[in-house]
């Protein structure tokens, strides 16, 4: 008997979370286009007359008329690799590469709250955002994102890290000191365009 208003109460809080995580994905998505399209922050989209490709499945075939560029990997999956080849002096580029990404697109006026490394990816040599969902213009987003009480984790556990730079506590180290001198309320207004 207590079961069905219990999982009344899940499926209806699931639905909830879904049309949240929808709404923002949506807005992400729309902010990206606006934003960042040509600037090599996201992957670049070409367009081209539609042109009908046979799929498997149904309905057998779709009509395109844009196709999007080919990222490599995501930006967790690189480190990862390249943590394993133990190419450190790659791995702190790389980590670099992903802070200044990010402000640069904060320059434009956009902040990601969900940086989390699988969604940025990899492509000739630069990172560039994958998954839009976390992208915001609002300052109020933007502050209590980043006055939230944070856990005892160091930036590089919160961002997937802590395996990749086991062996490294001194790339972990400096990382997390660039990150937390580089996100902050301060930081991203000063960057923010006028």
């Amino acid at each position: 008997v207590l079961v069905a208003p219990r999982s009344a109460w899940l499926f209806s809080h699931a639905g909830s979370m879904w049309r949240l995580y929808r709404k923002r994905d949506r807005r992400g998505e729309r902010l990206a286009e606006r934003h960042l399209a040509g600037t090599g922050l996201i992957p670049d989209r070409i367009s081209f007359p539609p042109v009908r490709v046979a799929v498997g499945g149904w309905p057998g075939w779709i009509t395109v008329d844009e196709a999007t560029e080919r990222v490599e990997c995501t930006l967790h999956q690189r480190l990862s690799d390249l943590a394993r080849q133990n190419r450190f002096e790659l791995v702190e580029k790389w980590l670099d590469r992903f802070l200044d990404l990010r402000q640069r697109g904060w320059r434009r006026g956009l902040f990601s709250v969900d940086a989390h490394l699988k969604n940025f990816g990899v492509t000739e040599g630069r990172v560039v955002l994958l998954d839009a969902g976390g992208l915001t213009a609002t300052w109020s987003e933007i502050e209590a994102h980043l006055t939230r009480p944070n856990s005892n984790r160091a930036p590089h556990e919160m961002l997937g890290l802590d395996s990749i730079l086991r062996s490294r506590p001194d790339i972990a180290r400096r990382f997390d000191e660039r990150w937390k001198e580089t996100v902050t309320i301060d930081a991203v207004r000063r960057l923010w365009p006028a």
